[in-house]
């Protein structure tokens, strides 16, 4: 895939979601729910990073979709629809694990709640046999990386956020989040040296 194409496929992306996102705003119901069709399966897997919980984060998502519809009237466009649904599902899962674990917010969220990633990139000429032996030593060198670094390498190869939408979500530098996906990928070659079969 080239880069020209990629680009010009997420910009007709964002197009769509601009043009789905302004009818939501103005009420319309089916556009509402083409956004809800569209993110739930990524939203999902994105809440499922922070919590093991099935339950909790299809609630989280219920909630996100419910409060922008409650709110759509005082909502503005969004830059990116995809970045604004993201940022609000972990807000809203982050306030769902501070309630049933309050004592333990005394630092940084990320050391409380260790990120959960499953490799989704395998090839699939490999055997089921193979494939699960080989995502469970993918799994084993993610869980050496960092939590920052597992969801800056999750938002950038799962999600294909750019940098700096993933700067935005997080809240980061942009070349902070950089400088961390470079060192994630240098330790991931690595730890995954000896995968190559």
């Amino acid at each position: 895939m080239t880069q020209e194409f990629y680009q010009t496929k997420t910009s007709n992306n964002s197009a769509v979601d601009q043009s789905l996102w302004q009818a939501f705003l103005n009420g319309d119901e089916k556009a509402y729910e083409k956004l809800y069709n569209k993110y739930i399966d990524a939203l999902f897997r994105y809440g499922s990073m922070f919590s093991r919980n099935r339950e909790l984060t299809e609630d989280a998502i219920h909630d996100v979709f419910t409060n922008i519809w409650k709110s759509k009237e005082h909502l503005s466009s969004a830059s990116s629809v995809k970045l604004y649904l993201f940022s609000s599902l972990k807000r809203q899962l982050l306030r769902r694990l501070k309630k049933e674990r309050p004592y333990v917010f005394m630092g940084d969220v990320d050391h409380y709640f260790p990120l959960q990633m499953v490799p989704s990139v395998l090839d699939e000429e490999i055997n089921e046999s193979d494939r699960k032996a080989l995502a469970k030593k993918i799994e084993k060198c993610l869980k050496l990386l960092s939590n920052r670094q597992r969801e800056i390498i999750y938002l950038k190869f799962n999600q294909d956020l750019s940098y700096h939408e993933i700067a935005n979500l997080l809240d980061l530098d942009q070349k902070y989040v950089y400088n961390t996906a470079s060192n994630a990928f240098c330790k991931l070659r690595e730890l995954t040296s000896f995968l190559i079969y």
